[in-house]
């Protein structure tokens, strides 16, 4: 069963998306601020991170700054009702897997949760100087800790591409 940690300091909203996760199945823990999500992410095992943005002491962005010092290849999805593409743009910088705007629908939730799991059915396929393949042996996840983008560049080459297809 995989881990999800929600952060929020909304309770309302904390409590919503963690009984609409472990209605589908997944092991939820929650956190009301950015420093209680750094205590959980250091001291459990953790699958996905799901985080809103504004919230005191560590805000959304800063947090998932933070956790990719930490834990480069945790994903994290950032929701946030205050969403501007300017933000949306910072989020994926930072090495958000993915901007999810409020409101949004479970099913937008769940699909997305899916996707960063890895749980979509979805075949990676890498593109390596325009070339399709596998990923190489020892490869899975790019400097960005996302999805694995950075495999030409790490080597000098050129950059790769990674793509989902169904």
């Amino acid at each position: 069963m995989k881990n999800i940690l929600v952060v929020d300091d909304d309770y309302q909203m904390r409590a919503a998306l963690s009984e609409a996760l472990i209605k589908a199945g997944y092991e939820v823990a929650s956190a009301e601020d950015g420093r209680a999500a750094m205590e959980s992410v250091k001291k459990s095992v953790c699958d996905l991170v799901i985080t809103d943005v504004k919230m005191p002491y560590i805000n959304g962005i800063d947090l998932l700054g933070r956790i990719k010092k930490e834990q480069c290849s945790l994903p994290v999805i950032v929701v946030t009702a205050y969403g501007t593409v300017e933000h949306a743009v910072n989020a994926m910088k930072e090495g958000a897997f993915d901007y999810i705007q409020k409101p949004f629908d479970t099913e937008t939730l769940y699909g997305v949760v899916e996707r960063a799991l890895g749980l979509d059915g979805g075949k990676i396929v890498w593109l390596v100087q325009g070339h399709e393949g596998s990923a190489p042996e020892g490869e899975g996840s790019g400097a960005n800790g996302r999805d694995g983008p950075a495999y030409g560049r790490e080597r000098g080459g050129q950059g790769a591409d990674l793509q989902v297809r169904a």
